[in-house]
C-alpha cells in the first residue's frame, strides 16, 4: 500500500533476532537487536523519528510512550532555547533520553518539524493510553488534533 516503515525495538529486553531479521529481509529498515544496552535502545529510538533525507514518520506506533516522549522532549526543549544537561542524579535512561535529543539539536525546529508532519499516534499499553488521554486533556499532545 505504499507505507514507508521503519522499526525498532520497544525496549532492551524484548527484541527477538529471528523477528527482526525477517523484517530487514523484507527490505524494512530495523534498528534492534537482542541485547542493546539502553545507550544503543535509545540510539535506534532516534533512527526512526530521523529519517535520512531528513523527513520523519507520518505516524507513530508505539509501545511504552518512547516515541511519543521523544518528540514531545524535543518540542518542549527547542520552544526552551536548550537541551537541558544530566543532573547528578538522573537515571541512566534519562541521561540517554538528552543524549538522543542534544544529537539533534542542532537543528533548528528540528522537533517541531517532526511533530508537525505526525498525524497521529497509537499506542499499546494501558499506562501509555492514559498518559495520551492525560496529555489530550491538558492541552499537551501536539498531534493528532481529535482525540476520541
Amino acid at each position: 500500500m505504499g507505507a514507508q516503515v521503519r522499526w525498532c525495538s520497544c525496549n532492551i529486553f524484548s527484541t527477538q533476532d529471528h523477528a527482526a531479521a525477517a523484517i530487514a529481509a523484507a527490505g524494512i529498515p530495523v534498528y534492534a537487536w537482542k541485547g542493546e544496552t539502553l545507550e544503543e535502545y535509545w540510539w535506534c529510538t532516534e533512527q526512526v523519528l530521523n529519517w535520512p533525507d531528513g523527513a520523519g514518520p507520518n505516524m507513530i506506533l508505539d509501545d511504552g510512550g518512547d516515541a511519543t516522549l521523544v518528540v514531545h522532549k524535543g518540542v518542549e526543549y527547542e520552544n526552551a532555547g536548550a537541551i537541558p544537561a544530566p543532573a547528578a542524579g538522573d537515571s541512566e535512561e534519562w541521561t540517554a533520553i538528552l543524549g538522543l535529543l542534544s544529537r539533534t539539536s542542532t537543528q533548528s525546529q528540528h522537533w517541531h518539524g517532526i511533530a508537525a508532519a505526525i498525524k497521529g499516534v497509537t499506542e499499546e499499553t494501558t499506562t501509555g493510553v492514559h498518559r495520551l488521554y492525560q496529555m489530550h486533556r491538558d492541552g499537551q499532545l501536539l498531534f493528532p488534533h481529535e482525540c476520541q
